[in-house]
């Protein structure tokens, strides 16, 4: 378990988080701002999940409130421990997800990972922008028209946190 003693922990997801993270994989409030554009099927849920908690590049993660209510689900994919750096994969599966459940993803990342650079890719309309912006993510650039998504394309923009943050927490 991962607690900075904020009200928002973090811990690994168990076989019986699987049907919580398939469901928010598959709203559609969140799967339009992902890569894969499709929903999935338990089945592919379940392949995907074997792959991912034996892929060292990848810290699956579940954010928990006070009571034990679970928030979002997230983590740091593409781990790259040569250049100390990771993407952000964030969803929320509660209504009025504050900022702190991705405050103690990064502070994880730079304090517990030792990471000096998080970053996540963030599609034209994403609800999910302006909480990255409101942790002072700052703009990296746009991928103008790289995704095609209801039937037109859309922008994606690279937002990234360097260590320093942390010290301002």
């Amino acid at each position: 378990m991962i607690d900075f003693g904020t009200g928002v922990y973090l811990r690994s997801p168990k076989l019986t988080d699987l049907n919580r993270m398939f469901d928010g994989r598959n709203d559609p409030r969140n799967w339009q701002w992902f890569r894969q554009h499709t929903c999935l099927n338990y089945d592919n849920h379940l392949e995907w999940y074997s792959k991912v908690i034996k892929d060292s590049s990848v810290e699956m993660l579940l954010a928990f409130d006070s009571s034990d209510t679970c928030l979002a689900v997230m983590g740091l994919t593409s781990i790259d421990r040569v250049n100390s750096r990771a993407e952000i994969s964030y969803y929320e599966v509660r209504n009025e997800v504050g900022l702190e459940p991705i405050r103690t993803l990064v502070r994880h990342a730079f304090v517990n990972q030792n990471l000096n650079q998080v970053w996540a890719e963030i599609f034209d309309g994403s609800p999910y922008r302006s909480k990255f912006e409101s942790l002072d993510f700052e703009l990296d650039g746009t991928l103008r028209d790289f995704y095609f998504r209801n039937g037109k394309y859309i922008n994606a923009h690279r937002y990234s946190l360097i260590r320093s943050w942390e010290d301002e927490c």
